[in-house]
This record gives C-alpha cells, structure tokens and sequence, in this order.
C-alpha cells in the first residue's frame, strides 16, 4: 500500500500542468506574504522606492525632485502601481506576490530540464521561501523586480533555440539592468557564453542570434 500511494503521488506530480504549477506557485506565495500586507514600513528601500514613484505619479521627472542611485525602471514599477491602484499598500505588496510567483515558476521551468518534475515543483517552492521569508524580502525590493526578468531570460536561453526567443531574452536582461546596475556582470559573462558558444562548439547558437541577445 504505501508503493502503491508513493506512485499515485509520482503520478499526480506528472500530471501536473504548467497553469496548475504557477497557481500553486502562486498561492503558497500568496500565504507567505499575505501577514505583511498591511505594514506601512518593512524596509526603508523601499519606502524611498514608492516615495520616487509617487513623486514620478505626481507629475515630476525621476531624479528632480528626489534622487535615489537605483535605474529608473525601479520607480517607474512603483508609480504604474500607484497610477493604477492609488496609494496602497496592499497592491504594492500583492504585486510583489507577482512578482515572485513568476521567478519561483521560471525557476521551476529551468529545474524541469534538469530533474523530475515533483523535484522541480518543490525547488520553486524553496525558491518562495528564499524571496520572501528573509531579512527585508516580506516588503517589495528592487532584487524582486530584477529577478522578475533574469530568471526567465535564463530560461529562454536555455530552452528554446529561435533568433525572437534570443531576442526576448536581450530585451528581458536588458529591463533587468534597467532595475539594478549590478546585474550588467552576469549579463556580461552571459554575452561572452553566447560567443563562446557561437564560436568554439557545435552548439546551435549563431552569430546573429549573439548578437541580437
């Protein structure tokens, strides 16, 4: 009996579509950071981030009349929030719950070329876990709105092998550099992988497409 249920519950995990692994994804991540919602303050990051943003809403360019040394895609997630919803806490923070349900799902997408899919399912669990349970990561942090791109440009480098896909993933590490100047190293070595690649191995990955990434 319990082979017979262990293999049920392999089953069930095989069976699993990519819609029903986000919602869960997205569920668990909801649970987490729900208790944090309502807080006024979390972390003073990003009380200057919904600062700039409101003050980009409020009709002042970025960088005029508050200054803070993030790139500008970083308040402009806050000010389209606060353009929208209005001065809210909740949608900023629900937003979050986005924004970590797509990197722990993408997260997930990658682990699935590489082990089972009920190892994969948890790996983006864990990957919940990490983004939000830690330090100041309960509140809504630049780190959450870069990963929201790099994760899934990684992998679509990974998984598709078109010039558009190449592209896309240019264009999504291109939005991460946006939100945080740091990410320019990994995306460096990333380019540098891609010639490498072009160049000394039998890989699939042309010049064209290196260079549209």
């Amino acid at each position: 009996m319990p082979l017979e249920r262990n293999r049920n519950a392999l089953l069930a995990f095989s069976q699993m579509k990519d819609t029903t692994v986000f919602l869960l994804l997205s569920l668990i991540t909801l649970f987490i950071r729900f208790p944090f919602f309502f807080r006024d303050y979390v972390d003073r990051d990003e009380s200057t981030f919904i600062l700039l943003g409101q003050s980009w809403v409020d009709g002042f360019l970025p960088y005029t009349q508050l200054w803070d040394l993030k790139p500008p895609l970083t308040f402009a997630f806050f000010a389209a929030i606060i353009s929208i919803f209005g001065k809210s806490f909740v949608a900023i923070r629900f937003a979050g719950v986005v924004l970590v349900a797509i990197t722990a799902f993408f997260t997930y997408k990658i682990a699935l070329t590489l082990v089972s899919k009920k190892a994969s399912v948890f790996i983006g669990i864990i990957c919940v876990v990490l983004l939000s349970l830690f330090g100041s990561l309960q509140g809504v942090m630049s780190e959450h709105i870069c990963m929201a791109f790099f994760v899934p440009s990684i992998y679509l480098l990974l998984s598709k092998n078109s010039s558009f896909s190449t592209f896309l993933s240019g264009i999504l590490v291109g939005a991460t550099v946006m939100v945080k100047l740091n990410m320019a190293f990994p995306i460096l070595f990333l380019g540098l992988f891609l010639c490498y690649e072009s160049i000394f191995t039998n890989r699939k990955t042309s010049f064209v497409q290196v260079v549209l990434f």
